[in-house]
């Protein structure tokens, strides 16, 4: 049995393994409880064998509304809708539930209070620049009581116990840092006065649970800011002091502060390896009977493993792999690591605290989130057995052929590259997005298990649609970029005019190679300000010549696509480091031979970049649907999916391919909503 498996117990509560699904924003919060949603959400996880499942962080204290879907320990039906959520996952499998219970401090805002956030001292939050107010004793005193009030309130529904935090988002962690703690009383001034809140918070917050329930610790043990933050030396430090007297029973370390909030839940953008020795630091400062659960960006199992095997920890956190496959432990106890859908650390659908209060969801598994409804969680209708056609094998048409043939479908699956993942395959080609392939390799590696081959190198024309005699046409064909239409290009004695997706795709056309060994300037026009333009640009760099290198955009900033996930800060280091040169708020004006002219968006100033040797424009695409158009002209049995109704996300490939399959039916019962159970038992033979 793998290490991961092994059951552990806490505080006298048997965990069925030593996975943790750890407290993440979800947006499914209605009227600041947990709902329906949540229920299915979480049980799908305990389903699948996770050992210790946090629910969402709830606010102790009506001074800390972080963000307008939050759960409040305060509100109407709060403790019932605990209830509720606890009831489902016990109905599901055995798993530990814990409640995460915490105040922002802040790092909250007052647009939803309408009142000043409340921090250890006046400081300034590093993402609103929102100015707090210096918590005042009364209000410290409130805080605290308040801990203990949702604790009990945790306690009398029943769950096993709860989880405060004092890492990323947390006032305990401001407490703890001199960077956000300036204060001369009892609560700050000195290393050793910085922890008393925390000790209050755990001391009240352990009477409340009384001594049968579980006390866990999130904490943040390096805040990547060593001039006055939390550093390594001291975080582990911290630990042993807060987890003194057995009041805690667990710790998770984490990292990240106000200034890395990005190294909380790293992506793969982020490349940087896990400080392992700093969690196996702290495991060695804390009781053995204190658990010690490692975090941030596992998402393999291999790596999990290795971390519990070495005793560098006790547990290991999966969160994001949980979300793009909830029965991860089922299928690595079935001896089926392969059938594990990898996460691919991307930070799109997962992380979730923004503006836009979309759900939580998955690029990989677009059931994430919405386990309970009926696209998802209903039966798939049973029908005859047809031969599909599926044209096209990036994410969308593999997801179609993935999903008609575990319901039980002939299928065949034709692509004119020589080899599958359309635009995936290219971008994931770029530094640091190399996680993205595998939404590819593992589709086609479930195809293969069913016996379904990609046929590659396989062009498709009307008249192949015609003689193949399909029951089902699932075009998947993409996109392409659209014809560069700028003024004075394309002329013979200007440069050489290429898309991103020469950049991205290999062999590179050897003008293209010369011109990046010419020692003239190369330059990338950014008009999409999405992931393929910085993707080229990170390739370039990394084959560049002599001659420097130019990103210029009409976008207010360079990497615009990689805010959300938070991966900005490393693309512009990577940048820099690389010597490229930006302008942002620039649009191209004309071209006078090998001499490009911009204006500045905002105002007439024309600027040129001279001796240019090249010239990647990328822009938006636009759907390559030629061959969909010829089945509806000639009543072929077509139906188009992903980029080929319009250029995309991979999530909506995905939900688009998956949808196609369903309507199919199913040929015979499964055991699960795609069949995954077979393969698992086919692989584990």
């Amino acid at each position: 049995m793998s290490h991961l498996l092994q059951p552990i117990e806490i505080r006298g509560r048997s965990a069925p393994s030593r996975i943790l699904f750890g407290p993440h924003v979800t947006n499914l919060v209605r009227r600041n409880c947990f709902t329906e949603r949540h229920a299915a959400f979480y049980a799908a996880r305990a389903r699948g064998g996770v050992g210790l499942l946090v629910l969402e962080q709830a606010s102790v204290h009506p001074s800390d509304q972080p963000f307008e879907l939050a759960p409040h320990g305060w509100a109407d039906g709060f403790e019932d809708s605990l209830r509720q959520v606890g009831a489902a996952v016990r109905a599901a499998g055995p798993a530990l539930v814990v409640a995460a219970i915490g105040h922002t401090g802040g790092q909250a805002t007052g647009a939803l209070s309408q009142r000043a956030v409340l921090a250890p001292s006046r400081v300034p939050e590093v993402a609103t620049r929102e100015m707090s107010k210096e918590a005042e004793p009364e209000e410290i005193v409130a805080i605290i009581a308040g801990f203990a009030a949702v604790a009990t309130l945790v306690a009398e529904a029943g769950l096993d116990g709860v989880e405060v935090n004092a890492g990323q988002h947390s006032l305990v962690r401001q407490f703890l840092s001199g960077l956000t703690n300036f204060r001369t009383d009892a609560y700050g001034g000195d290393p050793e006065r910085r922890l008393a809140f925390a000790h209050h918070v755990i001391a009240a917050t352990r009477a409340a649970l009384g001594d049968d329930r579980i006390l866990g610790l999130r904490l943040s043990v390096d805040e990547f800011a060593p001039w006055a933050g939390i550093t390594p030396e001291m975080g582990v430090s911290i630990a042993g002091k807060l987890t003194e007297g057995g009041a805690v029973d667990y710790v998770v370390v984490t990292r990240g502060g106000p200034y890395s909030v990005n190294r909380t839940q790293p992506g793969a953008f982020i490349a940087e390896p896990r400080d392992e020795g700093l969690i196996a630091q702290v495991r060695g400062a804390l009781s053995p009977s204190v658990a010690v659960f490692a975090q941030g960006g596992i998402v393999d199992v291999h790596v999990a493993t290795g971390l519990v095997e070495t005793g560098a920890a006790d547990g290991v956190e999966m969160t994001r792999a949980l979300i793009a496959d909830p029965d991860l432990p089922a299928k690595l106890g079935a001896g089926a690591p392969g059938a594990i859908r990898p996460c691919l650390l991307c930070n799109e659908d997962c992380q979730v605290r923004n503006n836009a209060n979309y759900a939580v969801s998955c690029v990989h598994n677009p059931a994430a989130g919405h386990e309970s409804e009926p696209e998802f969680a209903g039966a798939v209708t049973l029908s005859q057995r047809r031969h599909v056609l599926v044209v096209g094998a990036g994410p969308a048409g593999l997801e179609a052929a993935l999903g008609a043939a575990s319901l039980g479908h002939e299928v065949t699956v034709w692509e004119a590259a020589e080899a599958p993942g359309g635009a995936v395959r290219l971008f994931a080609a770029a530094p640091t997005r190399e996680r993205y392939a595998l939404s590819v390799e593992w589709r086609v590696q479930r195809l293969q298990a069913l016996g379904v081959e990609v046929q590659t190198g396989r062009t498709a024309r009307i008249e192949d649609l015609l003689e193949n005699g399909a029951d089902r046409i699932i075009v998947a064909t993409g996109a392409h970029p659209r014809d560069p239409d700028l003024a004075g290009l394309g002329h013979a004695d200007g440069p050489p005019v290429f898309t991103h997706r020469h950049v991205l795709a290999g062999p590179w056309p050897p003008r293209l190679q010369a011109a990046l060994d010419s020692g003239g300037a190369v330059v990338l026009l950014d008009l999409a300000d999405d992931f393929p333009g910085v993707s080229a640009m990170e390739i370039l760099a990394a084959r560049r010549g002599a001659g420097p290198l130019w990103l210029v955009t009409p976008a207010h900033f360079t990497g615009g696509a990689y805010l959300a996930p938070g991966g900005l800060p490393d693309f512009r280091r990577r940048l820099h480091a690389a010597g490229v040169r930006t302008w942002t708020d620039h649009d191209f004006v004309r071209a006078e031979g090998h001499r490009l002219v911009f204006r500045r968006r905002y105002g007439t100033e024309e600027a040129p970049i001279e001796d240019v040797s090249a010239l990647i424009v990328c822009d938006r695409e636009v759907p390559d649907d030629g061959l969909y158009q010829a089945g509806v002209e000639a009543r072929l049995p077509v139906e188009r999916i992903g980029d080929a109704v319009a250029p995309r996300r991979i999530l909506d490939a995905v939900l688009e391919g998956g949808r196609a399959a369903r309507r199919l039916g199913a040929v015979r019962p499964l055991t699960t909503s795609r069949g995954e159970r077979g393969m698992e038992r086919a692989e584990a033979r």
